[in-house]
């Protein structure tokens, strides 16, 4: 009996900390986008970031860069919604901003 308390403790905590690592599953819904400057910029630029928040109406943060000109954002809005592709139709207009491609393949959390 005293080689089971132990086992069991191991395997307890081992699901509690798996249970830890996995993201909440109530995260609110939102879509990567790939935006395409016409020029370089620094993507991750706290400037930056506000005018697509200003633009979007939206939360907007900086994923990664794939090239000098093209960055990742996440958008916090539902990607089949109406306000989110009217956010990207904004962004598309703004000055210096090429194009904007959603991330259909890894915008679902």
């Amino acid at each position: 009996m005293s080689r089971r308390i132990p086992l069991l403790s191991i395997a307890l905590v081992g699901v509690l900390c798996a249970a830890c690592a996995a993201p909440p599953s109530s995260a609110a819904p939102s879509m990567r986008v790939l935006v395409r400057f016409q020029t370089d910029v620094i993507g991750d630029d706290a400037g930056l970031v506000r005018a697509l928040e200003r633009e979007t109406g939206a939360a907007v943060a900086y994923e990664t860069s794939v090239a000098a000109d093209r960055h990742v954002y996440r958008l916090a809005c539902p990607a089949g919604d109406d306000g989110c592709a009217r956010s990207l139709a904004r962004i598309g207009a703004m000055p210096g901003v090429a194009a904007v491609t959603p991330d259909v393949l890894r915008s679902h959390r």
